[in-house]
C-alpha cells in the first residue's frame, strides 16, 4: 500500500530545527530537500519521502500529500 500523506518533522535531534525552503502548494519529488539547517548550526536537512504537494508548513513540521 502506498502512503498518501507524510508529516516531516523539522527537528530531528538535539540540533537546530531545519527551516522550510518550499511553500504550501508547491509540488515536490521524493528525495528533494524541503528544509535546510541554518548556516553554522548543527542539524539535519529534511527530504521529501514521497512525490506530492506541500499541504501545510508549521514551525514543527511540513506535510506532503501524494498527488
Amino acid at each position: 500500500p502506498s502512503v498518501e500523506k507524510v508529516t516531516l518533522q523539522l527537528r530531528q535531534h538535539i540540533g537546530a530545527s531545519a527551516v522550510a525552503n518550499v511553500a504550501v502548494g508547491e509540488r515536490v519529488t521524493r528525495g528533494q530537500c524541503v528544509a535546510d539547517v541554518p548556516p553554522g548550526a548543527l542539524g539535519a536537512p529534511i527530504h521529501a519521502s514521497i512525490d506530492g504537494v506541500v499541504s501545510a508548513i508549521s514551525e514543527q513540521a511540513i506535510t506532503v500529500v501524494r498527488g
